[in-house]
């Protein structure tokens, strides 16, 4: 599991469409596909349900969105006090 596949499925729980989701995480549709099957087969489970006509989250993708975003927030917090000690030891 990555971050670009993390912020991906985000992307896609966000809109509930791919092509919508891709163009927000500035990938293909297909790149986008195939990064959250390949996560959803490394995982063992189904994150989201889809038709030709819709996408829809299921219970488990419901869990690891929680997470996922708690993840993305931690991440940032990291990178903001690694810029912040940088900006200090450069100072």
């Amino acid at each position: 599991m990555d971050f670009n596949q993390i912020e991906s499925v985000l992307a896609v729980a966000k809109y509930r469409n791919f092509t919508r989701a891709a163009s927000e995480v500035h990938v293909s549709q297909s790149s986008l596909s195939q990064q959250i099957l390949k996560l959803e087969k490394e995982l063992g489970v189904r994150l989201f349900q889809r038709t030709t006509r819709s996408v829809s989250i299921t219970p488990v993708g419901v869990a690891f969105v929680k997470h996922a975003e708690r993840i993305l927030e931690e991440r940032q917090q990291v990178l903001r006090a690694i810029n912040q000690y940088k900006t200090a030891a450069l100072g």
